[in-house]
């Protein structure tokens, strides 16, 4: 069980809208991603973006991709466990 009690999450409102059975179709499913996914979904960020954002989001992602290279020296490799907080 999710820690959500298998209630979906506010991300998968557009797609339940658009298909009631999706959730109970999913059920049970490991949520997962890919690289196919997240460059997809950095290409449609980039393509809401007028043509000097864009030029100033590639000069960004090259700052970004320094940093990180310089902060992990061994390589970008590494895994990060998410933490939810919860209002009571």
């Amino acid at each position: 069980m999710s820690e959500r009690g298998n209630s979906p999450s506010a991300s998968a409102m557009e797609q339940i809208a658009l298909c009631p059975g999706s959730h109970q179709a999913q059920r049970g499913l490991p949520d997962t991603t890919s690289k196919a996914a997240h460059r997809g979904t950095m290409i449609h960020l980039l393509l809401e973006l007028n043509k000097k954002d864009f030029e100033c989001a590639i000069e960004l992602a090259a700052k970004r991709d320094q940093l990180i290279d310089q902060i992990f020296p061994t390589g970008r490799k590494m895994t990060m466990k998410e933490q939810r907080l919860w209002l009571k």
